[in-house]
């Protein structure tokens, strides 16, 4: 066990920082992988499991009610009769599960598009922990487009003691008048920066599609051409990341786009790599597939819930083990090009608020058991008269299309689905029923296997309305 892992982290820290080139056996360790994640996560998950039990009501009862011998697990798989715990069980005992000791310092939200918006706190010492690691990460990386200046969206923060990014960071600040707020971005991004008495502009933008989407539309009104900025990167969370926002963000901007999945109130999630293939989980978090049916564990690519287990001293002073996201992925463990051996997210299907659920009555080794809300956006987003790409008035980010919501109705497995889509445009009445004749048969054939088992037992309709008809689109896909 590592008995102080913060001061393995300062050490590799200052051996990245000061030789780069040569860093020694404790700098390699954000970019382990195979064995040596999983070595270093069964060590962080005994210190895990110990704060916690020592520490939180919460997890004291719980381990005591299921059996389990905190200093017995080596792994994740010692856990499984630990059940998940949600948001809402979080909300309802909050106070069972703040860590006693932990040297509370900060106050962060999460974003609230899940409607259970919360507070939660963060220690020095996680917060040192996430600063060092950013640091590490910064110091070895091999690209040097990262080490520039960042404008990045920052989740609401109170205290004195944010986490600290290795490059120059300026926060994005969301004022509740638009006008306001795009006024402050572009800005930030169009003045120079001086570092040290050196000239520098933003050349990373760090925020949420729908967000980098709204924005390049005010630079066209304003007559400003985003190539022409010196953004180069654009780091992307928060909202599903469809193939034509990435091809848009891509034209429009100059800049190499990538991806991301994470959550506010733990710390480590998935990063897209060079190849944007997959995305690679961080070592210090341990990511599970639950079916949704059994609450078992999944075989690797099958669709389920994702659970993660964040892991201290990153995660201190609210310990969550075996999260329940609510989000529906596929995940591997496999070699990338990108040399990472480990467990990487393929595919993110979407929240399961908004997608269909059929594993109750399909067998755990049916290919496909989840109408995804995320394919059905792919398909929204082939029609100009229903996307973004398409339209030229945007008055506020929540106006963005594709604006859809997804219902069903029925008992069991026999369900009508009904997909409401909201045109961007006007249409005729031949073309708004040619798109929602199109669009079914595409939504159908992306979810080919699904609906050739049930397909006497499910009755897909496409409803297609007027602009401004519904409601603002829910935040996360």
């Amino acid at each position: 066990m590592r008995e102080d892992f913060l001061s393995v982290l300062r050490e590799a820290v200052e051996v990245a920082k000061n030789n780069a080139d040569h860093p020694s056996k404790t700098a390699t360790i954000q970019t382990e992988s195979g064995d040596g994640i999983r070595n270093l996560q069964g060590e962080l998950l005994d210190q895990t499991v110990g704060h916690a039990y020592k520490n939180t009501r919460y997890y004291r009862k719980k381990f005591t009610d299921a059996r389990i011998n905190p200093k017995k697990v080596g792994s994740i798989e010692d856990l499984v009769r630990l059940n998940p715990i949600s948001k809402t069980t979080v909300l309802d005992n909050y106070s069972d599960f703040v860590a006693d000791g932990s040297e509370i310092v900060a106050a962060q939200f999460t974003s609230g598009t899940t409607k259970d918006r919360f507070c939660f706190y963060l220690s020095r010492r996680e917060i040192e922990a996430r600063t060092l690691m950013n640091q590490l990460s910064f110091y070895l990386s091999e690209d040097s487009d990262r080490k520039g200046i960042m404008l990045r969206e920052i989740g609401t923060l109170h205290g004195p003691s944010p986490v600290r990014y290795p490059m120059f960071t300026i926060p994005i600040v969301f004022y509740s008048e638009i006008p306001k707020t795009v006024n402050y971005v572009i800005s930030e991004l169009m003045r120079e920066h001086y570092i040290r008495g050196t000239r520098h502009h933003v050349s990373i933008l760090a925020t949420n599609p729908k967000r980098v989407r709204f924005l390049a539309r005010e630079l066209g009104r304003r007559h400003i051409n985003p190539r022409e900025l010196w953004v180069r990167r654009l780091h992307h969370t928060g909202n599903y990341l469809s193939t034509s926002y990435r091809e848009f963000c891509q034209e429009i901007w100059g800049a190499v786009v990538y991806d991301a999945y994470s959550l506010a109130e733990i710390y480590g999630g998935a990063n897209e790599c060079r190849y944007h293939t997959m995305k690679h989980f961080q070592p210090f978090v341990i990511p599970e597939v639950l079916d949704t049916a059994t609450g078992a564990s999944v075989k690797p690519g099958q669709e389920g819930i994702l659970t993660l287990t964040a892991l201290y001293p990153f995660q201190d002073a609210l310990p969550l083990i075996r999260y329940w996201t609510g989000d529906f992925v596929r995940l591997y463990n496999k070699t990338c090009e990108c040399g990472y051996s480990g467990v990487s997210m393929v595919e993110f299907l979407g929240r399961s608020d908004f997608c269909q659920d059929f594993s109750a009555y399909l067998s755990p080794d049916a290919p496909e058991r989840v109408i995804s809300v995320s394919k059905i956006v792919e398909e929204v987003e082939k029609f100009d008269e229903l996307s973004s790409i398409g339209t030229s008035v945007v008055t506020s980010i929540g106006d963005i299309p594709p604006r859809l919501f997804m219902t069903s109705k029925g008992k069991g497995s026999a369900k009508v689905i009904t997909i409401f889509v909201e045109l961007a445009s006007k249409v005729g009445r031949d073309r708004k029923k040619e798109i929602a004749d199109s669009l079914k048969e595409l939504i159908e054939k992306r979810h080919e296997r699904l609906f050739e088992e049930l397909r006497s037992r499910i009755d897909l309709r496409i409803s297609i309305l007027p602009t401004g008809k519904l409601a603002q689109f829910y935040g996360k896909v």
